[in-house]
């Protein structure tokens, strides 16, 4: 059983899937900031990078779309400058890069995606039933022209033939539509263009265990009804309308496990924990043991977290939507069918994740490499930025780091015969630092002869200090009385 809970603001729509009352996945979408995955583009190559075998192409968006030569559908060698092409984003902009596309076109519907222009068809593994992939083969050699593709997605199992055409049809009218305006659409207008963000969920989230979707704006709701219409009509009730005064995330506990689940380190039923650590190449998530007290020996007691944390760390990467190389450190674990217990586990619990992942098993230093999918930005991405003290390293300079600094401007100002006295400004709780260490500035300064004033600034970043050399009392007394005007 599972709920979707919309929370539509001004702003920002946030989305969160709860499965039996437990945060499973967080979406947002901002009205300014928009993504850009699965939009297509015609777009107008402006550079052929020859080494890498990659393109650059222009649709009119602030950085240039990059195109690999395995995502391309015609021969690299016969492309040139100026070139027009049809492409789809796969991936947003993501620091100095620019969006990721593919020639390989899909358009996704509810049960099928057509393939324009590609001959295959395909159809979702976790259909396992014989009998259903041979009926939904059967129907789709017949459906299918001899100029496009298909792939069954895994909720058309079971649904008649009627239902699958009239979703087939909505898909093959969206591709006459794109090859009618391809050359007719002003530069940057996507010729076909991602549902926002609700009709995505109900699209591509919502399925028979779907008991809900709670929505807070009456026009948002009444769209998602006209869709549930057209594509499952036998769930349109799971459509709920709430105030719009109402915060579901507050009213149905999103915000607290949303709030809890951020964290860097994450806590275990075990007594174990998890500890996440984000950096440019890598995500790195480090099993702990924690407050771990049981009778078993620390083999079998590792075995026990490292189950545990395996289920946990496959919902941490969907729910922060973490994606590109993560390094998963368990605990050691001297068994080797112990390692392939958790490692099955792992690939187990990540199955219901709808992004690829990819896992390489266990090395001999209990390290697990894996791969997943990115297309968006990450969580913790949207909602978090950049430290103006640490500047995203996790750590400032200490103290000592500060005391060598004013130290070593110091012993400069010795040596100049017109400084006598220095003005120094440090935020006041680095100033305080330095009294519980029992460190006295102006004692350091009179080792140099120098007289020293200290004054606080609250808007100085906290490991940073602003020092100043004057010839005499009387200097820095006519610099405070000018500061203190300039601030009235």
């Amino acid at each position: 059983m599972n709920q979707i809970i919309a929370d539509v603001g001004y702003y920002e729509t946030r989305a969160a899937l709860m499965e039996n009352d437990r945060l499973m996945e967080l979406h947002f979408e901002r009205r300014k900031q928009s993504s850009l995955v699965n939009n297509i583009y015609s777009g107008k190559i402006v550079n052929l990078i020859h080494g890498l075998q990659m393109i650059f192409v222009d649709i009119g968006y602030d950085k240039n779309v990059f195109v690999y030569k395995d995502q391309l559908s015609v021969p690299y060698e016969s492309l040139h400058v100026g070139d027009h092409l049809l492409i789809q984003i796969t991936k947003d902009a993501m620091d100095d890069k620019g969006p990721k596309a593919t020639m390989h076109l899909s358009l996704p519907g509810k049960y099928v995606v057509l393939l324009p222009q590609t001959q295959h068809i395909g159809i979702s593994k976790k259909i396992i039933d014989p009998d259903e992939r041979k009926r939904l083969q059967k129907w789709a050699d017949i459906t299918v022209g001899a100029t496009h593709g298909m792939i069954i997605r895994t909720e058309a199992a079971s649904k008649r033939k009627e239902v699958l055409q009239k979703d087939w049809c909505y898909l093959m009218s969206l591709w006459a539509h794109v090859v009618e305006k391809q050359h007719q659409v002003p530069k940057g207008t996507p010729l076909y263009r991602e549902h926002a963000l609700l009709p995505r969920l109900l699209r591509d989230v919502a399925n028979r265990e779907t008991t809900a979707f709670f929505v807070n704006d009456a026009g948002e709701a009444e769209t998602l009804r006209q869709i549930c219409r057209q594509t499952m009509p036998g769930q349109l009730n799971m459509i709920q309308e709430l105030d719009n005064s109402c915060n579901p995330f507050i009213e149905y506990q999103v915000e607290t496990q949303w709030q809890r689940a951020m964290n860097s380190s994450i806590s275990l039923e075990s007594g174990g924990s998890l500890v996440i650590h984000h950096t440019e190449a890598l995500t790195t998530i480090d099993v702990n043991t924690g407050r771990y007290t049981g009778n078993k020996t620390f083999q079998e007691s590792a075995f026990d977290i490292n189950r545990e944390a395996a289920a946990e760390i496959a919902r941490q990467i969907r729910l922060r939507d973490i994606g590109g190389i993560i390094i998963i450190d368990f605990i050691d674990m001297k068994k080797p069918e112990n390692q392939v217990e958790v490692v099955r586990e792992l690939k187990e619990a990540l199955k219901v994740d709808r992004q690829k992942t990819v896992v390489l098993g266990m090395t001999q230093l209990g390290l697990v490499e894996m791969t997943r999918k990115r297309t968006r930005k990450k969580v913790s991405a949207l909602f978090n930025s950049t430290c103006r003290c640490c500047l995203g390293s996790g750590t400032i300079r200490s103290i000592y780091w500060t005391m060598y600094e004013i130290e070593s401007t110091l012993r400069r100002f010795e040596r100049q015969v017109d400084i006598d006295v220095v003005m120094l400004k440090l935020h006041p709780h680095r100033l305080q630092e330095f009294k519980e260490a029992d460190i006295d500035l102006k004692s350091l300064a009179g080792k140099y002869n120098l007289e020293l004033q200290v004054q606080t600034e609250s808007l100085l970043p906290l490991d940073e200090h602003k020092i100043m050399g004057l010839k005499d009392q009387e200097s820095l007394e006519k610099m405070l009385q000018k500061t203190s005007q300039d601030m009235e």
